[in-house]
């Protein structure tokens, strides 16, 4: 006598189900991919109704599931499959995975935002782990531009509000970078000479130019800071590495915690 297992049918459906997707997939532009993640809980309802169909079906007084070596053998594939895939998709991998192996990577430009703050005593910058490009201007305004990596195949495109949270509290400023998902955000901060400026929050990489100053800066955290220091800084320069005057040292830059400085003149 034919002895049936359960999970056989199961699998054996998956399998025809599979070989027509992908067969699909190699005359119309279908994305096989996004489809498998979307309807794999159909492998698990075969296996139930598999099961459901043969207790129906036999004909014995009382029917009994043998479960044998190679029964669970493809029990534990079609579970173990059914898990990934979940686990796969509500951790969003999905997207990750897709642009690495599907996608190239393109290159736009942020969108610009512009402030002026005429007003403004202090100006609070909190960043996220990005590389972000500090500098001064001699004007009232606060400006940030840059460009951001992304997929081609996303067609959206990043706005202000994505990019840059901005508050006023009495007469300061708060300005957070804000963290945009898959994007690689590189932006560029140009800020008032005049008005003081803390910057909070470890970037990977923070670069600061000072062309002219007129205020007291204070680096809170950073891992790497590159600091470009113009020659007509009139400013003290205070660090945990080392102690630099520029002029007569009228104003402050301090860095107590970055992990690596380097000053350029």
């Amino acid at each position: 006598m034919r002895k049936w297992r359960v999970g056989t049918v199961s699998m054996g459906l998956t399998l025809v189900l599979l070989g027509a997707l992908l067969l699909l997939s190699s005359f119309l532009d279908m994305d096989i991919f996004s489809i498998s993640l979307t309807w794999w809980p159909l492998i698990l309802v075969v296996l139930g109704c598999e099961v459901i169909v043969y207790l129906f079906l036999s004909k014995q007084e009382k029917p009994v599931i043998h479960y044998d070596f190679v029964s669970i053998f493809f029990i534990g594939i079609l579970g173990t499959v059914g898990i990934a895939l979940y686990s796969f998709t509500s951790l969003g991998l999905v997207e990750e995975v897709k642009a690495q192996v599907y996608y190239e990577t393109v290159e736009k430009a942020l969108p610009v935002f512009e402030e002026r703050v005429s007003d403004v005593d202090k100006i609070v910058v909190e960043m996220g782990m990005q590389e972000v490009q500090l500098e001064t201007n001699q004007t009232d305004l606060v400006k940030m531009f840059g460009r951001y990596t992304t997929n081609d195949h996303q067609e959206e495109t990043l706005e202000v509000i994505d990019v840059v949270d901005v508050n006023r509290v009495g007469d300061t400023l708060h300005i957070q970078l804000l963290h945009t998902g898959n994007q690689q955000v590189k932006p560029v901060l140009s800020l008032p000479y005049d008005v003081d400026v803390e910057v909070r929050g470890e970037a990977s990489q923070l670069d600061v130019t000072l062309d002219s100053l007129k205020a007291d800066w204070s680096i809170e955290d950073g891992g790497y800071v590159k600091l470009r220091v113009g020659e007509d800084i009139d400013a003290h320069l205070e660090s945990s590495e080392e102690n630099q005057v520029f002029g007569e040292g009228t104003h402050t830059v301090s860095l107590p915690n970055v992990a690596e400085l380097d000053i350029y003149e």
